[in-house]
C-alpha cells in the first residue's frame, strides 16, 4: 500500500509548521529562566510539544517508507490533534484512528 499524495502533503505541511515554530522560542529558551521565567516555561512546553510532534511524524514517515499501512501508523500516534489532521488527509475518519490517541504529555 502506498501513501496518498494528500497524506504526504499533510506530513510536509506539518514539518514546515514545526520548523517555523522552533524558530520562535529559541532565543527565549537560550536566555534561560532568569531573564523571562513565565515565558521560559511556556516556550519550553511549546518546544516539548514540537519535539513530540516531530517524533510522531518521523515514526509515521518511517512506517510509510517501509510500506506499512498509513491508517494503522496514524492510529498508533499519541498526539490526538496531529492524528486527526493526518487521518483526514489520508481519507480515514473512522473510530479506529480516534480511539487510540491521547492528549499531549508535557514533560
Amino acid at each position: 500500500m502506498f501513501a496518498s499524495a494528500a497524506l504526504l502533503t499533510a506530513i510536509s505541511t506539518e514539518l514546515d509548521d514545526l520548523r517555523r515554530h522552533i524558530d520562535a522560542p529559541a532565543p527565549v529558551v537560550a536566555a534561560g529562566v532568569a531573564t523571562a521565567p513565565t515565558r521560559f516555561m511556556t516556550d519550553a512546553q511549546r518546544l516539548d510539544v514540537m519535539n513530540q510532534t516531530l517524533e510522531a511524524i518521523a515514526a509515521l514517515t518511517g512506517d510509510l517508507a517501509q510500506g506499512r499501512d498509513p491508517d494503522a501508523s496514524i492510529a498508533r500516534m499519541t498526539l490526538a490533534d496531529l492524528a486527526q489532521r493526518l487521518a483526514r488527509a489520508s481519507g480515514s475518519r473512522g473510530p479506529d484512528i480516534a480511539r487510540s490517541v491521547v492528549d499531549v504529555e508535557l514533560f
